[in-house]
């Protein structure tokens, strides 16, 4: 179990975003939450934490770097990101297995969750690249953008895919890259 420190009272709890039992104070912003995180037994000793618990209930408001801070926030929703498209990629992720064979399943297996959500959002979008190829040449730019709209609007599983544009010397071209 985490223990934490509360950064509105001071008191030592159980879990970085529990309510506090003292104060009652539930860190729910991403801002709170990762500075409760960072004041956890993930990070500091017990000892340490006993610490820091004492400077808040003097009234000390935060005691890092504002870089490192909000370099921790950063990551930390970044992960949050990830882990929100991994819950959203389990059907397609399972989708995308079954047509593998044996050894391609342990290397996919192998990978991290984020990873696998990645590539099997980018094998779905391959099976509509002939539509985004087909409004280049009609359309250029415009057509290409307007048609990977439509794809997203039709088969949502493609989200959070984006388009990019491409300049090439032979015209217009496209990226489709995964945030």
């Amino acid at each position: 179990m985490t223990i934490a420190v509360c950064l509105k009272c001071g008191h030592m709890k159980f879990g970085a975003w529990t309510p506090c039992e003292k104060c009652m104070h539930q860190p729910e912003e991403l801002e709170d939450r990762a500075k409760h995180l960072i004041l956890s037994d993930h990070y500091y000793t017990h000892q340490d934490l006993e610490q820091y618990a004492q400077r808040v209930a003097q009234g000390e408001k935060w005691f890092f770097g504002e870089k490192e801070t909000r370099n921790f926030i950063n990551e930390l929703a970044k992960a949050e990101r990830q882990e929100a498209v991994v819950k959203e990629s389990w059907d397609l992720i399972k989708e995308y297995r079954q047509d593998m064979a044996e050894e391609e399943l342990a290397f996919f297996e192998g990978l991290p969750e984020y990873s696998q959500a990645v590539t099997a959002r980018l094998a779905l979008y391959q099976q509509y690249q002939t539509r985004l190829e087909t409004a280049n040449q009609l359309g250029g730019w415009a057509a290409t953008e307007a048609e990977f709209q439509k794809l997203l609007d039709e088969d949502p599983r493609l989200r959070p895919l984006q388009i990019h544009r491409i300049n090439k010397k032979d015209g217009d071209g496209w990226m489709v890259t995964h945030p």
